[in-house]
């Protein structure tokens, strides 16, 4: 039973933005300091258990949005109470007016980061950390946090959870959607698995 209530108080604490906002942040400083990279990563809190997917690179547009439905849907089916979406990216500022170039891991303000992106009923929560190396290119450390402001994004992961909660027949059709793609067994209550290959 105090188990239980362990649990059940982690649920609830992960079902607020500030709570995924803190794990998310450990995640990520955790993975770079044992093994040196980040591992893009879908954590899914639910009514009594969580979630994770591992999508694996997405390292193309076509990827980052197929990844993108996969990950609305998987928050449907599971009844989601809170998402949090992590990776690594580049990114760039440009000055009003201004237009970015093609790659901004090619441009000269383009910038190494951790992105993250965390959502509750409550509300939105996106963060980015920049991307500390050693002499020799291993990550080795987070820089100091950035929050964003919600309204920037739109597209691709810009929302995670349906605006109201799904109802047993909206999941049922998630689910079924995710087995007709091949990523969820016909019996199996397991986290999907996505392979963007």
């Amino acid at each position: 039973m105090k188990m239980e209530n362990q649990i059940e108080k982690s649920l609830q604490y992960l079902s607020t933005p500030d709570g995924l906002l803190k794990f998310g942040e450990s995640v990520a400083r955790t993975s770079i300091r044992r093994h040196g990279h980040i591992d893009t990563s879908l954590f899914v809190v639910c009514e009594d258990h969580a979630e994770i997917v591992l999508p694996g690179p997405l390292d193309s547009e076509k990827n980052v949005e197929d990844f993108a439905e996969v990950a609305r849907l998987i928050c449907i089916r599971s009844g989601a109470k809170g998402a949090m979406l992590i990776c690594h990216a580049w990114c760039t500022t440009v000055a009003p007016g201004e237009q970015a170039g093609a790659n901004p891991a090619d441009s000269a303000n383009g910038q190494e980061i951790v992105w993250l992106h965390t959502e509750t009923s409550d509300g939105s929560k996106f963060m980015r950390w920049p991307v500390m190396r050693s002499h020799d290119g291993k990550m080795i450390e987070l820089g100091p946090g950035k929050i964003e402001e919600s309204a920037k994004f739109q597209g691709g992961f810009g929302r995670l959870l349906p605006l109201k909660y799904p109802t047993p027949e909206l999941r049922q059709i998630a689910k079924q959607t995710l087995i007709s793609k091949g990523l969820l067994g016909v019996n199996a209550d397991m986290p999907p698995m996505f392979s963007p290959n």
